[in-house]
């Protein structure tokens, strides 16, 4: 049984953390082989969205801290390694150009609420739990979190989860802005994969062009942002998704945009 599970089909990627024994606890060829899974991924055709989830009753819990602990006096080199690996393979989500879902019930903790935060859109089941985690263990963040929490809470709300050790339940993430939505457990897949459709038969330039732009919206001041914003209108104007769009519009009918590019 494979650690990291693939399915690719109506125009949907469907990514899952498999080692439910574990609560999905990221070990080195879990994250080699999720890293070479989503660098796969990132140049098909044939995806408009994908959506990563984890197999039974949890997300993700982080790296396996059994692993850790076995390493003894290699513990550095084993973390530098896991932590590199996973880095890459969050590196590789965010780059992805078409819209990234997660599908997350139970724990999501340190690398695994890494992986929540460098999605693009997040449905959770009441049961979800968003932790860093790293404090328990005696370790400091990674996996992107000292950079999204400020963005996404702001400066003392990612000092109370980091530093505090907060655990947010799925309300409060929902709250404070770290989620989109919250559905029962047993629906979570379900919504997530039905926004992942509906998202993968959009107009796919426009939306990877707008995931471009709000990527890189911090690189900019406002009026850097708004020129950026004219060039990539006025490029999508041009093109067959957007004379698509406008007849649909005016024709009253739901446009087709077919298939994501390549």
């Amino acid at each position: 049984m494979a650690d990291i599970e693939v399915s690719v089909g109506d125009g949907v990627a469907l990514v899952r953390l498999n080692r439910p024994q574990a609560l999905n606890a990221l070990t080195m060829p879990m994250a080699e082989e999720l890293r070479a899974q989503l660098a796969s991924l990132a140049t098909s055709p044939a995806i408009g969205a994908l959506v990563l989830a984890g197999a039974g009753r949890a997300f993700c819990a982080g790296a396996d801290v059994r692993e850790l602990e076995a390493r003894g006096g290699q513990r550095s080199q084993y973390v530098a390694e896991l932590a590199a690996l996973m880095h890459e393979s969050l590196m590789v989500l965010q780059s992805l150009p078409f819209p990234v879902l997660a599908a997350v019930k139970g724990p999501a903790v340190g690398g695994g609420f890494g992986l929540v935060l460098t999605c693009d859109l997040v449905v959770a089941g009441s049961s979800s739990r968003f932790a860093a985690g790293y404090h328990r263990v005696g370790l400091t963040p990674d996996g992107g979190a000292t950079y999204w929490l400020p963005r996404m809470v702001g400066a003392r709300r990612a000092q109370e989860i980091l530093m505090g050790g907060r655990t947010l339940g799925a309300d409060d993430a929902l709250q404070w802005g770290l989620i989109n939505r919250v559905v029962p457990d047993d629906e979570v897949e379900k919504v997530t994969e039905r926004w992942a459709w509906d998202l993968a038969r959009g107009p796919h330039m426009a939306q990877r062009e707008t995931k471009r732009l709000l990527a890189t919206s911090g690189q900019r001041d406002h009026a850097g942002q708004l020129a950026a914003e004219q060039e990539a209108v006025t490029l999508q104007a041009g093109n067959a998704e957007a004379s698509e769009g406008l007849r649909s519009f005016l024709e009253g009918r739901a446009p087709n945009y077919g298939p994501a590019p390549g």
